[in-house]
């Protein structure tokens, strides 16, 4: 096995000081043997976080749980190419999709049989394409809760098309993987899946890429589970090492040479794995490196209230909608190329009295811009323009700048949106599809839960104080966007 990479370079050389400051706070709170011994005090002296922590750091012992498990998980697999499948569809959302997404891009061979694919999108043109061939498809259907609403409503439609297909045993296409007792684990009991995968209750979601929730998809990609799961294990012990600036999850390592920017002065840090089955060890990596950055900050990184404000601002428009029969949209205060600009009110003051094109003009030293859009993210037209408009931003502005897609981002940076320092600029990006699509048993439809859901974000910007600029596109027409994205970098 080719040594791990463990060092990390951090550029530039102005960070050194706070670097080396915030490793001498980890040093004194012994934050390392801290985290590994689970010893709550280094995080609160409030006993009910206290609990929220204790119950949210299984993911410490996710290796010992989940590497007796392998010979099952690669069974199933084989058992699923043998009986003619064609394609499997992971149906999940925020930290129940991400890293199978991650390892789908990294690792998994386009030309694998069956082919797989991830559907965390609620927008029709997604849903759509992700069931074309649900006659010969394995659902995973993944929640840890087991009621989160995007993968039930994806559920709902993956069933209809399997029963549509002719398959009178639907559940035999179905497999779960949640939570002990869940809504979804009595489901799948009940209705009789394929299979069912119960993870321990107390892994979150961004801390559950190396649990069954990432490596049952492994398993159905054809990866090599041993392989991820031994790099993972190395990278364990390095990151147990009490000295900060030698743990390469709490803190750096100094690297030989540094790989540098074109722009210097831009806070950076540059790794290089040994090889790609190695991101088994930069997911382990990560979680602690975000439990870190979390006591530094003085957050509880296994909590996350401004996600759940998202979803209860999108339950009360649907609530409305259901009523109404139509979703409320606030006042525009503008146009651009026939699209619909309104800005949150803390844009409005910011821009003192400019008009809503100038939007961009309101990110100052040290903000970040980030594009939301809710828009099929596997459309490489779509992908292509908004990095193309993020790139534009960044150059003219000297910003960092994101693209997030909708409604993915709100189970994972929403949290940072809305919940972290107030130095974001956000504009929501939205079009209705050209062909909406129903959802089974509900009465409102998946375009409308996709619109319900950028509203609510919206909303959620607003009430948090953040500068936002929803753009309503009167059509789903990337020639449309673009001539938005132009006017508002050249109002720059």
């Amino acid at each position: 096995m080719p040594p791990l990479s463990l060092p990390f370079t951090i550029s530039p050389r102005s960070l050194a000081k706070p670097f080396d400051a915030a490793c001498a706070r980890l040093d004194s709170a012994q934050f390392a043997s801290s985290l590994w011994s689970r010893r709550l005090d280094v995080w609160t002296s409030d006993p009910a976080v206290r609990q929220l922590i204790a119950n949210r750091l299984g993911w410490l012992t996710a290796l010992d749980f989940v590497a007796p498990l392998v010979p099952r998980m690669r069974a199933f697999a084989d058992s699923v190419t043998q009986n003619g499948f064609t394609d499997v569809v992971l149906l999940g959302m925020g930290g129940s999709s991400l890293a199978p997404e991650v390892l789908r891009q990294v690792l998994c061979s386009p030309a694998r049989n069956p082919r797989f694919r991830v559907l965390d999108s609620v927008d029709p043109d997604a849903v759509r394409a992700a069931m074309a061939r649900a006659k010969n498809t394995l659902f995973v259907l993944a929640s840890k809760s087991g009621s989160t609403i995007e993968p039930n409503v994806m559920a709902e439609e993956a069933k209809r098309r399997v029963i549509g297909e002719g398959h009178g045993d639907w559940a035999k296409r179905f497999i779960a993987i949640t939570d002990q007792d869940t809504a979804l684990h009595r489901r799948a009991v009940s209705e009789g899946f394929r299979d069912i995968f119960v993870n321990p209750s107390d892994i979150g979601g961004r801390y559950s890429a190396l649990s069954l929730f990432g490596m049952v998809p492994a398993a159905l990609m054809g990866l090599d589970l041993d392989g991820l799961l031994t790099r993972a294990r190395v990278m364990e012990q390095a990151c147990r090492v009490d000295r900060a600036s030698e743990n390469p999850g709490v803190g750096a390592q100094k690297a030989p040479g540094l790989h540098r920017l074109e722009v210097e002065d831009v806070p950076h840090a540059s790794l290089e794995m040994p090889d790609l089955v190695s991101i088994g060890a930069e997911f382990l990596r990560w979680e602690v490196a975000t439990a870190t950055a979390g006591l530094l900050l003085d957050i509880n990184p296994f909590d996350e209230p401004n996600v759940q404000q998202a979803k209860d601002a999108t339950r009360g428009l649907l609530d409305r909608y259901q009523q109404q029969h139509q979703l409320p949209f606030p006042e525009a205060h503008g146009s651009s190329s026939g699209a619909r600009l309104t800005l949150t009110e803390p844009a409005v003051e910011a821009l003192g009295g400019s008009s809503a094109d100038a939007f961009l003009q309101v990110a100052k030293a040290g903000d970040y811009v980030a594009l939301l859009a809710y828009l099929p993210s596997d459309d490489p037209q779509w992908e292509n323009a908004l990095q193309t408009f993020r790139q534009a931003i960044a150059t003219r502005s000297a910003k960092a700048t994101s693209v997030g897609f909708g409604p993915r981002y709100l189970h994972s940076t929403g949290q940072l949106h809305k919940g972290g320092a107030p130095n974001g600029v956000f504009i929501i990006i939205t079009a209705d599809a050209t062909e909406d699509l129903a959802i089974p048993e509900a009465p409102y439809s998946f375009g409308v839960l996709e619109t319900a859901q950028a509203l609510g974000d919206f909303q959620s910007l607003d009430r948090t104080g953040r500068r936002g600029l929803l753009v309503r596109l009167s059509k789903r027409d990337v020639d449309q966007f673009e001539g938005v994205a132009k006017q508002l970098v050249e109002a720059l």
